[in-house]
């Protein structure tokens, strides 16, 4: 029996705690999204400026002949958490290192008529290339347990897909393939079968024109070398995560294994989320971030991140108004 319009059924109540919660939760929700908006604009800022020295420094060389993400070498490769082709492109123009910069396309974002776009737009913005891969949509972090791969097939579509739609030649296409921890093949417990699966679809990846492997997570340092011996002479990317699936090679072991160019995807935010914590634990037992800032003030931050050039550029815009307003004004007089 339905109830009366003067007495709500009583799943429509609330005390007012629940209301409270509700309303705190709304309003941290709001300014979460405001705060994330905002760290975008400095991050973007961030890469252009705070890293400004590595990017351009004459003192960059070759590591050993090895691509590496460590700023100041020769190639940087970005994993962008992004869901769409347009959404990674917007950032990479932003940053403004496209010419040496290797960008994640996930899956594709879609089919062949999809993926085709993705180039596009990604030779576009002017990066050096990408790695597609295999797993199904929606993908996840290699490293997590529960992603599947498509079929070899719909894999192959994808790569050729990629090498059909390049206009530029020495655009470099990437294959990748999430075979070894595959759902279908054992997750985590995959087994030899799940490497050999990935080594056939990278193989077969590279007949049909990708100029690059890349296997995420091989095991151990025996699968790495029988990696690059089966797709040898193409080179093979690997993929290095602190404490992750993949052993933790370092730069010499990875030339050493035979890889032509390596990830550290961590290098930059894990440290930052460690800073972080300790200096927002310092603050709430110690009473005070002095400590963990060091000498550096404000002022200090907002330079490194290029807020002198836009007060330039703003002073020097003004300037330039004052002036030709002050020429107009004295024709009209004449």
């Amino acid at each position: 029996m339905l109830g009366s319009l003067d007495e709500p059924p009583s799943h429509s109540r609330f005390d007012k705690k629940q209301v409270r919660r509700l309303l705190a939760i709304s309003w941290l929700m709001f300014v979460l999204s405001l705060a994330y908006s905002a760290m975008a604009a400095v991050l973007l800022s961030f890469h252009r400026n705070l890293f400004a020295d590595l990017y351009d420094s004459k003192s960059r060389k070759e590591h050993f002949g090895l691509w590496i993400v460590v700023a100041g070498q020769q190639l940087l490769i970005l994993a962008a958490f992004a869901v769409s082709a347009p959404a990674v492109m917007a950032y990479i123009e932003d940053v403004g290192i496209a010419g040496e910069l290797i960008a994640d396309a996930d899956t594709g974002f879609g089919g062949p008529l999809n993926i085709r776009r993705t180039v596009e737009l990604y030779e576009h913005a002017g990066v050096a290339g990408l790695h597609i891969e295999d797993q199904v949509f929606p993908k996840r972090c290699g490293q997590l347990k529960g992603k599947d791969v498509v079929d070899l097939q719909v894999y192959l579509e994808r790569v050729r897909s990629a090498v059909e739609a390049r206009t530029e030649t020495d655009f470099l296409i990437i294959a990748r393939t999430d075979a070894r921890q595959a759902k279908h093949l054992g997750g985590s417990e995959a087994g030899k079968e799940a490497f050999h699966e990935g080594v056939l679809r990278l193989k077969a990846a590279l007949d049909v024109g990708a100029d690059m492997a890349f296997m995420e997570s091989p095991r151990t340092e025996e699968e790495c070398k029988e990696l690059v011996k089966a797709c040898a002479p193409k080179p093979v990317l690997i993929n290095v995560l602190p404490h992750g699936l993949t052993p933790d090679c370092t730069t010499a072991d990875c030339e050493r294994l035979g890889f032509a160019a390596a990830i550290y995807p961590c290098t930059g935010f894990i440290p930052a989320m460690l800073a972080m914590q300790r200096s927002y634990n310092g603050l709430r037992k110690e009473g005070s971030d002095l400590k963990y800032c060091g000498n550096n003030r404000i002022q200090n931050f907002f330079e490194q991140v290029g807020l002198r050039e836009a007060f330039d550029f703003d002073a020097r815009i003004e300037k330039f108004s004052k002036k030709e307003v002050e020429q107009a004004c004295s024709h009209d007089e004449s």
